[in-house]
């Protein structure tokens, strides 16, 4: 699961010699922290960091891409 602080994402996807896929994640910074939220609340885009935009979902996007 991404977080609200998740910056990176990568992602790799193989199938094994049947029907079988498998998809791996890898998040940075990383999450899962007991009792914290996954999320922020408060207004969408409103928290942006220097370098990122409200795209047109609401969320906060990187002005390049890695």
């Amino acid at each position: 699961m991404a977080w609200a602080t998740t910056k990176y994402l990568g992602c790799a996807v193989s199938q094994n010699c049947g029907d079988m896929w498998y998809a791996a994640c890898h998040y940075s910074p990383g999450g899962n922290i007991v009792n914290r939220r996954v999320y922020e609340i408060g207004k969408p885009c409103s928290n942006c960091p220097v370098g990122f935009f409200c795209d047109s979902t609401l969320l906060c996007e990187a002005n390049t891409r890695f």
